[in-house]
């Protein structure tokens, strides 16, 4: 329908039902609501298959005339719509067209997951029952398309029925599903709306489009950046105003994006050599006077100001080899430690770049990060590539301790899970995970039966948990006993993020075919 024949189509409705009849489609959506004088319109227009859509309501979204029961009904639409999941947005839909000519006479498209309750109208009541108790079977039949279309005046007729691989998250789950249409690169990062105060989502799908999503799934704004972004985003105050803006990096460059998708000036700043590490965003004093830091493969730790000039008394003279970690910033007794690794050799340094601590190490680190240990006498702790743990104290003493064997491949954390004053050791390897006490004895494991990814922490008061990713699909939230969370595992090919809202999780995690999934998680 043209917009010039949707507005004349709204034309024609206000002159078919009075004035009383028109309510506007509400809760944020725009469109008209007209209450039909009769029910029956849908029967009457496509046949018996349409009898129990009474179609007393209509409204037109997207040139399109719909009929519907209840306004309810035409407002969860109109957020589908919104949410953008539709059948033109639906990778597994468009796919399925594939077998079909561009043009037709006739097409019929049928999901066999959704149409249970059409079928049970086309078949003889003896069989609505029969139905009804194989609906998940019925289901996975997949979908079907049949399409009649005239060629040198015969009729061809083309059928076709493929198995769906989408699967659809449980309604008791889900709070809400957005469509990105093309497959997720990253987790989704949970931010937050400055002038709000709610949290909203970032996510980068695989052709590097950044979009930036609201906690109703809602896109605000979508904008190309040139690579994959690596490591974290962040969040900044870059002008002191109260205005957020998020910072990230890829191999190549740091972006500084605000609120509306705008690139703050100098941004994306071009790195001097391809990165070797994620940008670390450090504020000393909690005064907004930030400090980018980021490792390349050049054998440079680059420090720069929140406006992208380089900080002209960081003195750091260079590492050894690529740094393979995180950079992290930590504070020990007021004293500040800037820390890293490369292949062989950890660096321990003060703000201008000058080293604080050395030791001597004839071991190979592994990827992980350096963690700082405050619980008894001050120390950092990393793992080689065997998993051996060792721990550099500030006093200058240095120690190992072997829990276990792990392949070069594993992913190590330190955090204190159960609250006792003490961190915990934190392993994943392979399909398992592996947890230690601060006293080297083995707390729990668990075997995902796939590939897990490394263990995400989080913190809600004194209550932490675990996320973790696995290959084949499903995602684990675990208890600090070692228990796996109530209704997990879910569906999710990301990693995902999670945070309190009220009495409950919202879990953003990704799907298949492109979409975003907002998870509703009971405490």
């Amino acid at each position: 329908m043209p917009k010039k024949a949707q507005s004349a189509a709204e034309m024609e409705l206000r002159k078919m039902v009075s004035d009383d009849n028109v309510t506007s489609l509400g809760e944020g959506f725009n469109g008209t609501v007209f209450k039909m004088p009769y029910d029956d319109i849908p029967a009457a227009l496509f046949g018996e298959i349409f009898a129990n859509c009474r179609g007393k309501y209509v409204c037109c979204m997207n040139n399109f005339m719909v009929f519907a029961n209840t306004t309810d009904d035409l407002r969860q639409l109109a957020k589908e719509i919104t949410l953008n999941n539709t059948m033109k947005a639906n990778i597994e839909h468009r796919e399925f067209r594939n077998n079909f000519a561009t043009s037709s006479a006739m097409f019929t498209y049928f999901s066999f997951a959704q149409g249970n309750e059409i079928l049970k109208r086309i078949f003889s009541r003896q069989y609505s029952s029969d139905i009804a108790k194989e609906r998940a079977a019925i289901g996975n039949i997949g979908v079907g398309g049949i399409q009649m279309k005239e060629v040198d005046g015969m009729m061809y007729c083309n059928i076709s029925i493929v198995e769906s691989e989408q699967q659809s998250v449980a309604e008791t789950q889900s709070s809400w599903e957005t469509n990105i249409g093309t497959d997720l690169a990253t987790k989704p990062f949970v931010v937050t709306n400055h002038d709000t105060g709610e949290k909203e989502i970032i996510v980068q799908d695989k052709n590097n489009m950044l979009y930036l999503i609201n906690s109703s799934g809602r896109e605000i704004w979508h904008i190309q950046i040139d690579d994959r972004i690596i490591g974290n985003i962040s969040q900044v105050d870059s002008y002191k105003n109260d205005k957020l803006q998020y910072i990230f990096s890829t191999k190549d460059k740091i972006y500084i994006v605000d609120r509306l998708g705008n690139f703050l000036p100098k941004f994306p700043l071009q790195l001097r050599a391809e990165a070797s590490s994620p940008v670390a965003v450090f504020d000393y004093e909690n005064n907004r006077n930030y400090r980018l830091v980021v490792a390349c493969e050049d054998k440079h730790v680059y420090m720069y100001d929140i406006s992208g000039n380089l900080i002209k008394g960081w003195a750091f003279g260079g590492t050894e080899n690529p740094v393979n970690s995180e950079i992290s910033h930590y504070v020990i007794s007021t004293e500040d430690f800037i820390v890293f690794h490369d292949s062989y050799k950890a660096y321990f340094v003060a703000r201008n770049g000058n080293s604080k601590l050395q030791f001597q190490t004839n071991f190979q680190f592994s990827d992980n990060n350096i963690y700082c240990d405050l619980s008894s006498s001050a120390k950092f702790v990393a793992t080689d590539e065997h998993g051996t743990i060792h721990r550099f104290y500030k006093s200058g003493k240095q120690d190992s301790v072997n829990l276990a064997d792990f392949s070069p491949k594993h992913h190590f954390a330190l955090s204190d899970i159960d609250s006792d004053g003490k961190p915990e050791y934190i392993f994943t390897d392979s399909t398992k995970i592996s947890v230690f006490g601060s006293s080297s004895k083995l707390m729990f494991e668990h075997d995902f039966g796939a590939t897990a990814s490394k263990p995400y922490i989080y913190k809600f008061g004194k209550e932490t948990k675990i996320g973790i990713f696995a290959s084949d699909g499903k995602i684990y939230l675990i208890n600090a006993n070692g228990t796996i969370h109530d209704s997990f595992p879910l569906d999710g090919v990301t990693p995902f993020s999670i945070y309190e809202t009220g009495g409950s999780y919202s879990l953003l995690a990704g799907l298949s075919r492109g979409r975003l999934c907002n998870y509703k998680i009971t405490k």
